[in-house]
């Protein structure tokens, strides 16, 4: 089913609503839109922050996926290298923001 906005506002409402759902409440204040009209038409412009913390998507089927960008690609990950990744991305950025503090 395709889903089509009356206008910006509804556009960003069916958004937000959405990350709510699928990412989660608490991710939502890292987006944020602007929007700009191009030939008549309103383009929409999605800028995320990273996240502090990882970002499961919440679908029906898998209960939970995880993926990550690499190169101009997304990639699911299994439980294996999300481990590998979370260690990376998260507790060793922390890691090495400790050490070049102390």
């Amino acid at each position: 089913m395709r889903w089509r906005a009356q206008n910006r506002d509804g556009f960003e409402q069916k958004l937000v609503s959405l990350l709510g759902k699928y990412l989660g409440k608490e991710f939502i204040p890292l987006v944020s839109t602007s929007f700009v009209a191009v030939e008549g038409k309103d383009i929409c412009r999605i800028h995320v922050e990273p996240s502090p913390k990882p970002v499961y998507l919440d679908d029906e089927d898998s209960g939970g996926r995880f993926f990550v960008r690499l190169g101009n690609t997304t990639q699911p990950m299994n439980n294996k290298e999300i481990a590998g990744y979370v260690l990376m991305r998260w507790q060793g950025s922390q890691n090495a923001v400790g050490v070049a503090a102390g």
